[in-house]
């Protein structure tokens, strides 16, 4: 009877502590609890706490903010540790649309494992980092992208006209040179997903008509040819060069005369709509 007694009260105690043991983890150990204690924003200390993006629309919940706090709405001034820095500038900001939309990944997990997706029976792990532009993929695979000596031909106009001096695309040109007068034209980055003047020449060629010097004055006609490469060009802009390269390559290397995407193509190789 007493040796019942005495091996009652050990698994008692270990019940206890194993308790107390958990409590603590959860509390206080948890990978996202030690990053945050070391967040500082211009104001201090920042709270320790659960961390999410909602986006009903898109059918989201995404915890990884509570890692990466300088990319939560509001937070993008936080650091204090290696992974406390801001989302690169992208088209669709993820304090609104979230991460694993993009990303992949398991949006409601705070464990790195867990988040990252690197976990049996989760069937969308994060995207590794070279890889990340696939992700557009999910929404704009309907983006019309032509064979890759038309899309360079495109850029190449776009450059050799000049286009650069006003516009920024991608990252690259907007500014200007300092003899030109500093204005700059609206970034075209986007110019595939967003509506832009289709009348764009003509509006052009009367601005030039009208300025007294400056930038204006330089413009001249562009030829037919060369403004079926511009829209092309545009049509191809929808903030992930990458993506637009890989599938000009898909394009121009016949692979879908084995492979099927989207019900197209051929029945040799495997599926690759997925």
């Amino acid at each position: 009877m007493k040796k019942n007694k005495y091996l009652l009260l050990c698994s008692s105690l270990a019940a206890l502590l194993l308790l107390v043991w958990a409590a603590v983890e959860e509390n206080f150990l948890k990978e996202w609890r030690r990053i945050q204690t070391q967040g500082r924003s211009e104001e201090g200390r920042i709270s320790v706490q659960l961390r999410q993006v909602v986006n009903r629309q898109l059918g989201v919940a995404d915890r990884c903010v509570s890692c990466h706090v300088a990319m939560a709405p509001g937070e993008q001034g936080v650091r204090g540790h290696a992974v406390l820095v801001p989302h690169k500038p992208v088209v669709h900001d993820p304090a609104e649309y979230g991460c694993t939309v993009c990303h992949g990944g398991q949006g409601q997990a705070t464990e790195k494992l867990d988040a990252h997706g690197a976990v049996h029976f989760w069937p969308e792990p994060m995207l590794p980092a070279r890889m990340s532009e696939a992700g557009c993929g999910a929404c704009h695979a309907a983006l019309h992208v032509p064979g890759q000596e038309r899309l360079k031909a495109a850029e190449l106009a776009f450059t050799r006209l000049d286009c650069y001096a006003c516009h920024r695309v991608d990252g690259k040109g907007g500014t200007l040179r300092p003899d030109q007068g500093g204005m700059e034209g609206p970034d075209l980055s986007r110019a595939g997903m967003v509506p832009y003047d289709p009348d764009w020449h003509a509006g052009h060629l009367a601005k030039a008509a009208q300025a007294a010097g400056g930038a204006w004055r330089v413009f001249a006609p562009v030829s037919d040819e060369d403004r079926a490469l511009l829209e092309v060009f545009l049509r191809t802009r929808v903030a992930a060069p990458r993506l637009v390269a890989a599938k000009s390559v898909f394009h121009s290397s016949g692979c879908l005369g084995c492979h099927k995407v989207s019900g197209v193509g051929g029945d040799d190789g495997p599926d690759l709509t997925q």
